[in-house]
């Protein structure tokens, strides 16, 4: 009998890969706004409060739209084990 311990378990979740995936991204981003002489806090703190005003909140909800089904556009194909060149 084999005994999987807590972070054996959760290296195994399934959340692991895309917030990996996000945290890695922010990383590169701050990496690539220091080296640029900027603040990255500042930084995504503007993002995060820009987006989220209720002045921009509805143009943040269609850019998202747009951006998710482009990323199905991608992501079925790619199950399937196709290519698709034409994603926009």
């Amino acid at each position: 009998m084999s005994t999987v311990t807590l972070p054996q378990r959760a290296v195994r979740h399934p959340a692991v890969v895309p917030v990996g995936a996000v945290l890695v991204a922010v990383l590169i981003g701050a990496v690539i706004m220091l080296a640029a002489g900027l603040n990255p806090v500042d930084a995504y703190a503007a993002v995060i409060t820009g987006s989220l005003q209720p002045g921009s909140l509805d143009y943040t909800v269609s850019v998202w739209g747009f951006i998710c089904g482009m990323g199905l556009a991608a992501a079925i194909p790619l199950r399937m084990g196709e290519f698709n060149m034409g994603g926009n």
